[in-house]
């Protein structure tokens, strides 16, 4: 049997890069968004402010994004919509059924920006990014607040940024 811890190393460093092809910060990616998820609505710089929000680009095949599932699951069901939202962009080249037959199943009820095109979709190239999973949280006041946050450390900095935007209310 073949060694592939090497392998599986490189695959995990891949995916933790953010490109920077783009040319452009993450906040000013986030500042000129326009995404439509799978219900049709527009996402946009406006839509984000005063909340606090999760980017997050996945896939259905990509083995860390599905263990982070659970973690997701939990910070949208803590918070309401109005002080917390996650915005999911999927890198699956499936057909929309199929994505949306697997959130379902899933329970995923986050909104969705899937054009089926994976790392060349719109949005992906939007904010450069040529691997899954990469994340961006964004404070109420559309600043990035963390990026590439996983499981606990994900829930205690959401946590951290709701008191705040609490606070400032």
């Amino acid at each position: 049997m073949r060694d592939t811890r090497g392998l599986a190393v490189v695959v995990v460093l891949f995916m933790a890069l953010v490109a920077t092809t783009s040319g452009r910060t993450v906040e000013e990616a986030i500042a000129t968004l326009r995404a439509v998820d799978l219900e049709g609505r527009t996402w946009s710089a406006d839509r984000l402010r005063g909340r606090v929000t999760l980017i997050d680009f996945w896939a259905t095949w990509c083995a860390p994004c599905l263990t982070e599932l659970p973690y997701l699951k939990q910070a949208r069901a803590t918070y309401p919509r109005e002080e917390f939202e996650i915005l999911g962009v999927s890198f699956d080249v499936s057909d929309r059924r199929a994505l949306q037959s697997w959130l379902n199943r899933q329970g995923v009820d986050w909104p969705q920006v899937f054009d089926g095109r994976g790392r060349l979709g719109l949005v992906a190239r939007h904010f450069g990014i040529i691997a899954v999973p990469t994340s961006f949280l964004i404070g109420a006041d559309g600043q990035v607040a963390g990026t590439n946050l996983r499981g606990k450390q994900l829930l205690n900095r959401i946590e951290k940024e709701v008191r705040e935007l609490r606070a400032s209310r």
